[in-house]
């Protein structure tokens, strides 16, 4: 793409010559000198994008648009070099950096007004065939990577949308569809490369900076440093069966209820069906009619007579109506059981605005205590958009200790999380206090813990509520790998701890050990006058 590049080059030869004329709108927007910010655009090997750029609006926009940020600049970067220079002139300017890859932080946590560093085109794939493990780039999207891996009949355990990127879904967790059989996405995880704020590069495994091992498979991205590459184990999958189940709630509730109640005893809590994964939701279909329903999304590994056997239970409840059968790769099953929920209106979708939040059900629910959050659902939602997700535990997740990494949810039934969702600004708090009210409903039911990887600005007591007793271990990696706190933003880890739970965190585990290297490198702040320019 000669021409593309030839472009590029162009670009930033015009943008070199606005700052030196002090002509370009930013200029005055970052506090530096001209020959810094020469410096730090000539030094890019990525694309730099600014307010008043044609592109910046673009460049800029997050997955979720109801958190607008107006960075100062954004770097795609290309290389590992690009990121060190992005960090040198957020500490030359003290502009705060926030660190993206898929820009689908639910909270707008991918955004902020400073410097956002864009790791979304170190999207590189290896597959190591004969150790069954694939080394994946820091913003490669699930797209690329599954059809990667399917085109040899290989599988990681992802998430639903193809557009995620797998740095920010790692660290949080990563819940799918196949996790019930092949675990959480961060338990496959062998080793990642990371970038720390002084610019140095580490290695974290279970032998090698064992503690940052730990705390980033889980502990949420923006933390600690910038993950540029990840080794994940992999595992041998051929086409899966999909299928979707439905009852209307409106005309049905005690048979959605049912349903419920067998998923829960019969998939969940018989721990025997870990080829079957599924998601439950409440929402609306208006494809079929008006109705609110309940609707079973599962996907399994076997033959079709063992998938018709372990389905009956649900087949035998009253008013079942099937909707979708499916075989094929698991990114086609994936993509067809999800297609159109939630349902938003497809001529207005880059409008669409949302608040998502989460808790945990550990308790054996009852069936009148299903049927009571199918009747609080049923009086109203503040839209026909509103959707529950709850998404199936057990199998190999809950086989895992809770101590095992970050990501403690380990003793649970159900991820139970909301989105609400709106187009007119005017209708936004409406939204917000709805799924407030409907959270504090679930208190009742919740183990009061949520979901890291979909994070709220309402959620309430957030350190305990991700992470736990397991938080301080969280403070130690934190200070010991970023001690400036130069990665933070609403809900970043911090020394400050909730005496409401005091006595329940648990001792640091961990051996007092040198952070180990991979280089020498080390960012020093560089002086230049600051003469004032007219």
């Amino acid at each position: 793409m000669p021409r593309v590049r030839a472009l590029e080059q162009r670009k930033k030869q015009t943008l070199l010559g606005d700052i030196r004329n002090v002509k370009h709108p930013v200029y005055k927007e970052i506090k530096t000198d001209s020959k810094r910010f020469t410096e730090f655009v000539s030094k890019l090997y990525g694309r730099a994008v600014f307010p008043g750029d044609d592109d910046y609006d673009t460049a800029r926009r997050e997955f979720n648009p109801a958190y607008p940020s107006f960075p100062k600049v954004i770097v795609f970067c290309l290389c590992l070099e690009d990121i060190r220079t992005c960090l040198g002139f957020a500490h030359d300017t003290k502009l705060q950096a926030v660190v993206r890859s898929g820009r689908h932080s639910l909270a707008g946590y991918s955004g902020c007004d400073g410097i956002v560093i864009d790791v979304s085109e170190l999207n590189s794939i290896s597959i190591d065939h004969t150790a069954m493990t694939v080394t994946v780039g820091a913003g490669c999207p699930f797209l690329r990577l599954n059809a990667n891996l399917e085109s040899f009949g290989y599988h990681l355990p992802g998430g639903g949308c193809p557009t995620v990127g797998v740095a920010g879904y790692m660290q949080g967790g990563g819940y799918g569809f196949t996790s019930r059989e092949f675990g959480i996405h961060s338990d496959n995880v062998e080793s990642f490369k990371m970038v720390l704020a002084d610019g140095r590069q580490v290695t974290a495994n279970e032998q090698v900076n064992s503690d940052l091992f730990w705390a980033v498979r889980g502990g949420t991205g923006n933390q600690f440093g910038i993950l540029i590459e990840t080794t994940y184990k992999i595992y041998e999958l051929d086409k899966i069966w999909g299928i979707r189940l439905d009852w209307a709630i409106s005309s049905h509730p005690e048979n959605a209820a049912q349903a419920l109640k067998v998923i829960q005893d019969q998939y969940i809590r018989k721990n025997d069906h870990d080829k079957l994964g599924f998601q439950t939701l409440i929402t609306y279909d208006s494809e079929i009619d008006q109705q609110l329903r309940l609707i079973f999304l599962a996907t399994f590994n076997g033959n079709q007579e063992a998938f018709d056997v372990t389905l009956q239970p649900l087949l035998d409840i009253p008013n079942c109506e099937q909707r979708l059968r499916l075989h094929d790769v698991y990114s086609k099953v994936d993509e067809g059981l999800l297609a159109n929920h939630p349902d938003l209106p497809l001529e207005q979708i880059t409008e669409v605005k949302a608040i998502s939040q989460s808790t945990y059900i550990a308790r054996d629910l009852s069936e009148s205590e299903w049927r009571e959050i199918l009747d609080y659902i049923a009086i109203g939602t503040p839209n026909r958009y509103t959707m529950i997700d709850m998404e199936g535990y057990g199998g190999k997740i809950n086989s895992v200790s809770p101590s095992e990494s970050a990501f403690m949810h380990r003793d649970v039934t159900v991820d139970l999380f909301c989105d609400v969702f709106w187009i007119d600004e005017k209708d936004r708090e409406q939204n917000r206090i709805w799924i407030q009210n409907f959270m504090h409903f679930m208190d009742k039911f919740s183990n009061g813990h949520s979901y890291q990887n979909y994070p709220s600005r309402d959620q309430k007591d957030w350190r305990w509520a991700y992470f736990g007793p397991y938080y301080p271990w969280l403070v130690y990696v934190k200070e010991k790998y970023d001690p400036a706190n130069f990665f933070h933003y609403q809900q970043s880890i911090t020394a400050e701890i909730d005496p409401q739970h005091k006595d329940e965190y648990l001792p640091v585990p961990f051996e007092e050990k040198d952070i180990v290297y991979e280089d020498e490198f080390i960012w020093q702040p560089k002086q230049h006058e600051a003469a004032e320019e007219k």
